[in-house]
Parts: structure tokens; sequence; C-alpha cells
């Protein structure tokens, strides 16, 4: 995703994880595209769940 300077997180299978925002404000987008529950880093997300974390 360099063409759009989205920074990507490496994590577990289906699990995508971006960094976007700038040094004033930044946060994390998780995106599980499984069809089941998964976790990463102590952040549990629902089948097909997405959350928004400040950083």
């Amino acid at each position: 995703m360099l063409e759009n300077d989205i920074k990507a997180v490496d994590s577990e299978k289906g699990i995508e994880i971006a960094v976007r925002g700038d040094e004033s404000q930044k946060v994390l987008i998780y995106i599980n595209h499984n069809a089941f529950e998964a976790v990463h880093d102590n952040i549990t997300l629902a089948p097909f769940e997405c959350k928004i974390v400040e950083i």
C-alpha cells in the first residue's frame, strides 16, 4: 500500500492492521476478515469486525 502511503502492520492471517494519521493524531485500524473471532495484541475482534484505536 505504499502508493497511498498507508502503513501496514504484520499480523495473524485474516487480520488487517493499518496505521493512519500523522504526529498530531494517529490511529490503528483493525479489520478481521475471518468468519471467526480473532485476537491481536490484546485486541479481540468478532467475525468481520473493525475497530479503530487511537495511539
